[in-house]
């Protein structure tokens, strides 16, 4: 399909809001921050989801609020030309009991506010962003919400190019920007790729120059650290999958978007850079991997059991038996160690279920034969 369009002629006009993440990693979400009140798109909102930090990330946010510069970047939103206008906090206990935040909320005729939401415990990629979604949807009504990791920096003109390319093709329920690594020379993520029944970052480590790349390009589904949602989206397909936690659970929502019947974009000309990995929360790096190994192995396996045809099975089985059996190992080790087992298992069963429920969803199989390689 062709995807050249003429952005020049059209004008962005739909209201953004802007989800980020943070778990005690504030510099590089003040950073990302700073990045993002640069941005020449007219109307949005930010809204900062902090997952129970620890550390001093709620005061450096509120000083952020503030228009006081905190991290040394090449960005400084000190002026009062380019700050929040206005700034609100919310703990996530006073959205469920309070009656008064919409008044609260739209005191302010700010174009571009940021809202922060305290969350009493890490609630993960999945609920964290849910959280986001939420209150997105009942207070500020946007045309599109972006979900955005919190260490990413962002290009001046990177939403107003996503909006365009997404107003001009209604039956993509999401865009995303090309994710570069901090430098611009190294590419993060050319959109999610299934290599087998394995997701997949496209083009993730390759050199920029190797390849050649179209303004807009179909892809399986978006990366969540930088992507585009219409949202309308999640309010037919729901939102992310709390099990899940992190790790694939932009996957998993992509099938489920793809199984309504939108597609996916990649937008080049809309670019972020990806400082992945950076911050780990400030756990020991043991523990770190050990969960990461965890959510990893077992949301890989849910992808599997929810989407992936017996056949592909079979075969990836007695090609490379070690992409099933390194996940249930991990899953074995780390589950019996932390008592996590029950859990998956009730996982697994909701899995087995989706499964069934989807198999007479008469686009699974072109989903599967056009996507998995």
């Amino acid at each position: 399909m062709n995807y050249g369009i003429s952005l020049k002629k059209l004008v962005p006009i739909s209201r953004v809001a802007i989800i980020i993440l943070n778990w005690n990693g504030w510099k590089e979400t003040v950073e990302c921050l700073e990045s993002i009140f640069q941005i020449n798109y007219p109307y949005y909102d930010v809204i900062l989801i902090d997952n129970g930090s620890k550390d001093d990330s709620i005061q450096m946010i509120r000083t952020f609020g503030e228009g006081i510069k905190q991290v040394n970047s090449e960005f400084n939103i000190s002026s009062s030309d380019n700050k929040p206008i206005n700034f609100s906090e919310f703990s996530n206990e006073e959205l469920e009991t309070r009656n008064d935040i919409l008044n609260t909320f739209k005191q302010s005729n700010s174009q571009k506010r940021l809202v922060l939401i305290k969350n009493a415990k890490n609630y993960g990629f999945a609920e964290g962003n849910n959280i986001g979604i939420r209150f997105a949807l009942k207070y500020i009504h946007p045309g599109y919400i972006l979900l955005l990791n919190n260490d990413t920096i962002v290009e001046e003109n990177f939403l107003t190019e996503l909006v365009l390319v997404a107003d001009a093709h209604p039956d993509t329920a999401s865009v995303q920007s090309l994710l570069l690594r901090p430098g611009g020379h190294i590419i993060d993520s050319l959109g999610q790729e299934l290599r087998g029944m394995v997701p997949w970052d496209r083009g993730m480590g390759i050199p920029i120059n190797n390849f050649e790349f179209n303004d807009i390009q179909e892809i399986f589904g978006t990366c969540a650290a930088a992507a585009l949602y219409r949202a309308e989206v999640f309010e037919k397909v729901g939102f992310f999958d709390r099990d899940f936690f992190l790790i694939y659970e932009d996957v998993d929502f992509s099938w489920r978007i793809r199984l309504h019947g939108f597609k996916a974009l990649l937008v080049t000309k809309s670019i972020v850079y990806h400082k992945r990995g950076i911050s780990g929360g400030g756990i020991s790096k043991r523990r770190m991997v050990s969960e990461i190994k965890w959510y990893q192995s077992k949301n890989l396996i849910l992808l599997v059991i929810r989407y992936i045809p017996v056949s592909k099975i079979v075969r990836t089985i007695i090609a490379w038996p070690q992409k099933i059996v390194v996940p249930i190992f991990f899953i074995l080790l780390i589950g019996l160690r932390k008592d996590f087992l029950k859990q998956f298992a009730k996982e697994v069963r909701e899995s087995l279920r989706i499964r069934n429920e989807i198999k007479s969803n008469q686009l699974l199989k072109n989903i599967q034969k056009k996507w998995i390689k």
